[in-house]
């Protein structure tokens, strides 16, 4: 498990919305039983208004998704499924995306 790392979504109740679960935590925190997460939804049909910095898009095994940063929350570790990428090339959008929810900049 690594920041960045991108899993499939356990959770019955919300894969159909959110199909992915981006871990945004510090890997130095990997020890702690928590992690933070930020949902992934399917840009396609997506209607909403799209703040670029806010919700940045992304690229996965050919579709595109929005990381819902506003959805941000923590969660156990043992309920994430299975790893299926990596955005960690991506880390300056997550930060973004994370420090506008905060500061508004």
């Amino acid at each position: 498990m690594a920041q960045f790392d991108v899993y499939k979504n356990a959770n019955k109740s919300t894969r159909s919305s959110y199909p992915y679960l981006v871990e945004v935590q510090a890997d130095m925190l990997s020890e702690l039983r928590t992690t933070i997460v930020i949902p992934l939804l399917a840009k396609k049909g997506h209607a909403g208004t799209q703040l670029n910095i806010l919700h940045p898009e992304f690229d996965i095994s050919g579709q595109k998704y929005l990381a819902m940063t506003t959805l941000i929350a923590g969660i156990d570790r043992g309920s994430l499924g299975d790893c299926i990428a990596s955005l960690a090339e991506s880390r300056d959008d997550f930060i973004s995306a994370v420090d506008f929810m905060i500061t508004g900049i």
